[in-house]
């Protein structure tokens, strides 16, 4: 069938301890190709050791991590790991660009190295990203001459730099003042429309409820519940899931 879906990312009883916490507890999920994932839940519960571990920047003690056919915790520790991160872009909290590049040269810097971009090539691409995401007149700004919001846009552009399969969002409104959280997530939604597959820790729920194809509530390392959209805001499976959905709607 056309629309049949197809998983990209398997998660597989994923178990992740820091010393004598447990921060994932047999963590269990899949992620179809095009979806849009909002993971959300208390601070705290494991949403960005989730993310880490998908991507390998967290080693787990239990389970696997399965990316378009590739085992996560068999490349982990040798060269294949940034092959697989090619495919997973991500867009940190704290925008985590380097200081003394460009906005530019942040973007190109990894299409150059891993590709073998001429230097016009990637300037082109380069451009085109900051178009797509609104601001190419700051392309030759370095982040400390950035607001936060044109910080976080040029890290999204930089993670869609490498054409990934899939961009990963670690709470990636929380450090940015209020009105600057509309331009970003406004990024964020046409990047959705466009196919992108995309896992999203936030705790945005208008963005959620517009954007996302199925959301996954988290406690205590733990998946409360994994359900569609419409499902989850309006009839949730779970009563914590339920007390989290009765609060955040006053605010949607």
């Amino acid at each position: 069938m056309a629309n049949e879906k197809e998983t990209l990312i398997k998660i597989d009883e994923v178990g992740k301890w820091y010393e004598d916490v447990q921060a994932l507890d047999g963590i269990s999920m899949e992620i179809d190709r095009k979806d849009v994932v909002v993971i959300c839940g208390p601070s705290g519960c494991g949403k960005s050791t989730l993310l880490r571990c998908i991507n390998g920047l967290e080693e787990f003690e239990e389970g696997d991590v399965i990316v378009d056919g590739v085992s996560v915790r068999e490349v982990r520790g040798t060269k294949n790991i940034y092959k697989l991160r090619s495919k997973i872009g991500m867009v940190f909290q704290h925008f985590e660009l380097y200081p003394h590049l460009t906005a530019l040269e942040n973007v190109t810097l990894a299409p150059k190295k891993v590709f073998n971009m001429s230097k016009k090539e990637a300037r082109q691409k380069g451009m085109e990203l900051l178009e797509r995401v609104g601001i190419p007149e700051q392309a030759d700004q370095k982040p400390g001459e950035l607001s936060g919001g044109q910080q976080q846009r040029v890290g999204i552009a930089r993670a869609i730099a490498m054409d990934p399969q899939t961009i990963m969002f670690d709470e990636p409104t929380s450090a940015l003042d209020p009105e600057m959280i509309r331009d970003v997530l406004e990024v964020m939604a046409d990047l959705a429309k466009e196919g992108l597959t995309m896992i999203v820790v936030t705790h945005e729920m208008g963005f959620a409820k517009e954007v996302a194809d199925e959301i996954a509530f988290m406690e205590n390392g733990n998946i409360v519940e994994h359900n569609d959209v419409e499902t989850f805001f309006k009839n949730p499976e779970s009563e914590r899931a339920k007390e989290f959905v009765d609060r955040v709607l006053v605010h949607i």
